[in-house]
């Protein structure tokens, strides 16, 4: 009889805890980013940060160091609500001051200096087509001051959202080709990638 109760009283406890927890969850709305889990793209864990460097001395978005990371949210099914409605990004962006915090990490973890104005925090599986907000296997310093900077980038990310919205291009056919080679990708929507 004791067992039976105390096994009751167990129980109870455990619901009250499962209820304040989901109670405490960070709820989506106008400031918060809604809450989701990452899922990866690859399967492969993210290589030791120092190998992360290309041929000429910047980071690249190598699949073996920043493996991006899909956010669950975005389907084919679902981005006419997401990707494709505007301002839906602005709903899923952190804000500055998580990702200020992000930036420095990543830029220590890819060897550069901490000079974050020198940096753009890129999502490698953009947002505008269909990446995670804050997953670090997402997130990584893209310089501004090369030829194929962030600037050129932020072109390519915009291109491919106007395909996939436009039904040129299916949302995995899109994500597939930028997580490939975004250049080539871009090149191939005709934005101009040195």
């Amino acid at each position: 009889m004791r067992r039976v109760r105390a096994h009751e009283a167990l129980i109870a406890v455990a619901a009250v805890a499962v209820v304040v927890a989901v109670a405490l969850l960070p709820q989506a709305g106008p400031h918060r980013a809604p809450v989701h889990p990452p899922t990866t793209v690859t399967t492969t864990s993210p290589q030791p940060m120092s190998s992360c460097r290309s041929v000429d001395g910047y980071p690249d978005p190598l699949p073996s160091c920043t493996n991006g990371v899909f956010n669950p949210q975005v389907t084919q099914a679902t981005i006419g609500q997401t990707i494709c409605k505007t301002g839906w990004t602005s709903t899923i962006r952190p804000p500055a001051a998580v990702t200020a915090k992000i930036k420095t990490e990543r830029l220590i973890a890819y060897g550069d200096p901490p000079r974050p104005q020198d940096y753009e925090l890129d999502h490698f599986i953009p947002l505008e087509m269909g990446g995670d907000p804050i997953a670090r296997g997402n997130l990584w310093p893209e310089p501004y001051a090369i030829p194929d900077g962030a600037h050129v980038k932020d072109q390519v990310e915009n291109a491919g959202k106007a395909a996939i919205c436009a039904g040129r291009l299916s949302l995995t056919a899109a994500q597939t080709a930028l997580e490939a080679d975004w250049k080539t990708f871009g090149r191939s929507l005709g934005v101009t990638v040195p």
